[in-house]
């Protein structure tokens, strides 16, 4: 996941969902923040950085943690929610 190729890869309906699936421990409300701003938003990571002060690393994580998690959702049950 390149920072040139950073697509947005989730609505921010399906961001809403996936971060609630977390607890405030495991992601935290600035590290939500910051995420939001990468990925809904299109921020880079140092600008996110700089407005919520979460380390571009933990962002980087966290926005990783969130692909991963939406791929495992999509293969589970696909885009139509596993109605069939």
């Amino acid at each position: 996941m390149g920072e040139r190729d950073m697509r947005q890869f989730l609505t921010e309906r399906h961001l809403d969902a996936l971060l609630s699936m977390y607890s405030e421990r495991d992601f935290p409300n600035n590290t939500r923040k910051a995420v939001r701003l990468r990925i809904i938003h299109g921020h880079t990571y140092e600008l996110a950085e700089f407005i919520t002060g979460v380390s571009r690393r933990n962002i980087y994580n966290g926005v990783k943690k969130l692909k991963v998690a939406h791929d495992v959702m999509m293969k589970t049950y696909g885009r139509d929610g596993g109605v069939k």
